[in-house]
């Protein structure tokens, strides 16, 4: 999944194919092909409870999340939803799971997500990657519909110059109503 690592993937290939041929069944070929980012932007609101940190719950909100490249900040987001680990190839994405996943953790009282949407163009920088002027809120995101040949390959990801995510102190009383 990491560009620049195209001849581990060339002898990766190579490996699987030589195991196939002398231990395997050789019953249905293997076929491997390298993975490709597809990135989203998401924009959120979180209300927590005052007696909390502001910047630890932040911070735990973007592990939950798996952002991409927040390890900087002391951030690891490893096994977060938009994590390599938590993905399958193809795999959609939902705003009702990532509001869960953001309302699962410790001080946070509700979440609320205010857009959503998919990336266009090259996933080699991501950082170079813009949000649409006027972003939308999708109740889904799949893997590019418009590359549906490739969609077996895309997995989403969220790189943590694409997330906006506003953290408000609540009253544990205060719930917001949804649209």
């Amino acid at each position: 999944m990491e560009q620049g690592r195209q001849a581990e993937y060339a002898e990766l290939r190579d490996i699987l194919t030589a195991a196939d041929r002398s231990h395997g069944a050789r019953r249905f070929a293997i076929i491997t092909s390298p993975g490709i980012r597809q990135y989203v932007y998401l924009g959120l609101t979180f209300g927590y409870n005052p007696v909390f940190r502001e910047a630890q719950v932040v911070q735990a909100v973007r592990e939950a999340l798996g952002v991409k490249d927040a390890e900087t900040d002391g951030i690891d987001g490893s096994n977060g939803l938009f994590s390599l680990r938590q993905r399958t190839f193809g795999q959609p994405e939902y705003a009702t799971r990532i509001e869960g996943v953001v309302q699962n953790v410790d001080g946070v009282l509700w979440a609320r997500v205010n857009n959503f949407g998919p990336l266009s163009g090259d996933p080699r920088d991501p950082a170079k990657l813009i949000a649409p002027k006027s972003p939308v809120r999708n109740e889904v995101v799949l893997c590019h519909p418009w590359l549906e040949k490739w969609a077996d390959q895309l997995l989403l990801c969220l790189h943590a110059t694409h997330l906006q995510a506003v953290p408000l102190a609540v009253d544990s009383t205060e719930v917001p109503a949804h649209d």
